[in-house]
Formats: C-alpha cells, sequence, structure tokens
C-alpha cells in the first residue's frame, strides 16, 4: 500500500516536473515574439527617423570642385553640421541644430541689403523662422532678430506633439562672413543659447 503511495506521489511529481517544462516553453514561445517585434519597431521607428533627418540634410560630394562652382561651404561645430551659400544679395544656411532630444534640421534666409528673414525647421520640430535684418552699414555689419514657433515631437513612439517658441536677436558681419546669433527660447521650456553661423 505504501509503495502504491509512493509511486503516485512520484507520477504526480514527474507531471508537474513536464507541465512546468512546458509551460516555460510555452511562456516563451508566446512572450518572444512581442518582445521581438516591440524591439523590431523601436530599431524600424528609430532607423527611419535618422533615414528622414538624412534625407533633409544638404547632400555633400567629397569630390573637390574649383570654388566658382560650389554652391556652398560645409561647417561643423559642437555637433551641429550645416552648409551655407553665399550669394549676391543673400545668405543661405541650412543644417541640423541639436538641442537634448532635438533634432532639427533648419533652413534660414539672411538678406544682404536688410529686410525679411524667413525659414523653416523640420524633423523634431516642424515650423517656421520669420525676422528682420536691418541694412548694413558700412562696414558691412547688420543686425537682425526674429521668432520661431513651430509643433515638436521629442519622443518619435509617442503620438503627441509639445509646442515651440522663441525668439532670437543678433548682428551679421558680411565682410567677415560670420552671424552672431542669441536664442531666447520659450516653450516647451525656457533656456538660451549663443552660437556663430559662418557663411
Amino acid at each position: 500500500m505504501s509503495k502504491n503511495k509512493t509511486m503516485k506521489k512520484a507520477f504526480y511529481i514527474i507531471v508537474a516536473l513536464i507541465a512546468f517544462a512546458v509551460g516555460v516553453n510555452v511562456k516563451n514561445s508566446f512572450i518572444s515574439p512581442f518582445n521581438a517585434t516591440s524591439k523590431s519597431e523601436e530599431a524600424a521607428s528609430t532607423s527611419a527617423q535618422v533615414s528622414a533627418d538624412r534625407a533633409n540634410l544638404p547632400q555633400v560630394s567629397n569630390e573637390s570642385a574649383p570654388a566658382a562652382t560650389t554652391p556652398g561651404s560645409l561647417h561643423s561645430q559642437n555637433g551641429n553640421t550645416y552648409t551655407s551659400q553665399n550669394l549676391e544679395d543673400k545668405v543661405i544656411i541650412s543644417g541640423l541644430y541639436k538641442l537634448s532630444s532635438y533634432n532639427v534640421n533648419f533652413n534660414i534666409t539672411l538678406p544682404k541689403n536688410g529686410g525679411p528673414i524667413n525659414g523653416s525647421l523640420s524633423g523634431t520640430c516642424d515650423g517656421t523662422i520669420t525676422g528682420n535684418a536691418s541694412k548694413p552699414d558700412d562696414n558691412g555689419n547688420g543686425m537682425l532678430e526674429g521668432q520661431y514657433s513651430g509643433d515638436c515631437k521629442p519622443i518619435p513612439t509617442l503620438s503627441f506633439k509639445t509646442h515651440a517658441s522663441g525668439t532670437f536677436t543678433g548682428n551679421v558681419q558680411f565682410k567677415d562672413k560670420k552671424a552672431q546669433i542669441t536664442i531666447n527660447n520659450k516653450e516647451p521650456f525656457p533656456t538660451g543659447s549663443w552660437f556663430e553661423l559662418f557663411f
């Protein structure tokens, strides 16, 4: 009688172990694909964002060309990359600006004889840049001021956007081929920065 009880206990223990092993295997079969899909979607989202950011950046050729036919100059500083075109009546600057988790592609046009400043933002933030530049003095120096406004999506996987806005002031030194700009960001958080753009 006790031998039968012992065999029954051993049988139940073996059944329990088999059920546990099958349960773990089933759990891995059903949960792992969801984790893999989640990671794949995140990688695909990141890959798509990088591709979109790259698509908005100006293309740069490795081939050297004569200065007269080069459409612009490439500049890089503090992790930001941009190109500039110094034309007869205006300067066009476009590139990538990084601030915290924000990667913003920008394009801005500065008139050489004073007048409206215009531009656009894309990437993490989509918006506009507007402003005004004074007529340069005899030394080729002028003042500029303006504002920017747009909607930002710093976390690509989330559906909501945050409004961003701020103002900028600065001066342009056309003879030295540079602009010194101070930014006062108002939304989504107040912050300030100062930088030079060369052309």
